[in-house]
């Protein structure tokens, strides 16, 4: 199922009982947990609490992964319980990614 929210998500009208708005409710929430999901992977690495990545999220919304990107120590001036090293942390998983 989770395939087909992904890639094809106006199938869920196929789905007894979902109709136009609650497959709209489907999606969006869908798209906000791959923004969630998405924050989760690139902070694992550093340990960052998960409070914290709920913070951003929050905080960045669905933009969070592209401004974090862009610049991660935005994070220590932003998100309260964010600290310079984590997010310089942060930033070098990051490079190290851009690097491969």
């Amino acid at each position: 199922m989770f395939e087909i929210i992904e890639q094809e998500p106006s199938r869920l009208r196929e789905v007894t009982g979902i109709g136009p708005k609650r497959a709209a409710r489907i999606i969006a929430g869908w798209a906000e947990q791959k923004v969630i999901r998405e924050i989760m992977l690139s902070c694992t690495a550093t340990g960052s609490a998960h409070r914290g990545r709920v913070r951003i999220y929050k905080t960045y919304g669905a933009d969070a992964v592209q401004l974090i990107s862009e610049n991660p120590y935005r994070l220590a001036r932003d998100i309260r319980g964010i600290g310079f090293l984590t997010a310089d942390q942060i930033a070098a998983k990051l490079a190290s990614k851009r690097r491969r």
